[in-house]
């Protein structure tokens, strides 16, 4: 299944959107271009189409990596830009 982050480029905010065939914990994270941590939360998973509204308001203009880690060991990047 597809994963996506829109709308990218990010200006405010950015939502991720990912499938799931179980319901499960995960976690959601966000690193920069030199793979520094902006952002990292443990994430309640429903069955099906998941959405997750971040807001990038406070995060410079650059590359960013969503990454979704699932219990099942599934990892899924996703890459978006901010602009101001």
């Amino acid at each position: 299944t597809e994963s996506i982050a829109y709308p990218n480029p990010a200006v405010a905010n950015i939502t991720v959107q990912f499938e799931s065939n179980t319901v499960t914990f995960g976690r959601l994270s966000v690193t920069n271009a030199l793979g520094q941590s902006v952002y990292n939360e443990k994430i309640a998973v429903l069955n099906g189409v998941n959405k997750y509204l971040l807001n990038t308001d406070r995060y410079s203009n650059g590359i960013y990596f969503v990454k979704v880690n699932l219990s099942d060991e599934v990892e899924r990047t996703i890459r978006f830009i901010k602009t101001k």
